[in-house]
């Protein structure tokens, strides 16, 4: 959906060294896939969908943060 490429987006562009890192996973999968080895592609992919998982939901805690901060103060002006 658009709202999910919108997010991503802005959680690659706010976390730099993630982007890195996921570039860095990727390769790893690819390097596996190339040499055949199916079971550790697999695995190296289900890491990855962690790590995206886990950056997900501390990005996502940080927005609603700032979602109730902003509401809040739009309440008490």
């Amino acid at each position: 959906s658009p709202f999910e490429h919108r997010f991503k987006i802005r959680s690659l562009r706010s976390n730099l060294g993630r982007l890195k890192y996921s570039l860095k996973e990727h390769q790893e999968i690819v390097k596996a896939l190339k040499k055949g080895d199916s079971i550790q592609a697999e695995r190296l992919s289900q890491l990855h969908l962690d790590s995206i998982l886990k950056n997900i939901l501390a990005y996502g805690g940080k927005e609603e943060d700032k979602n109730k901060n902003a509401q809040n103060q739009s309440q008490s002006d």
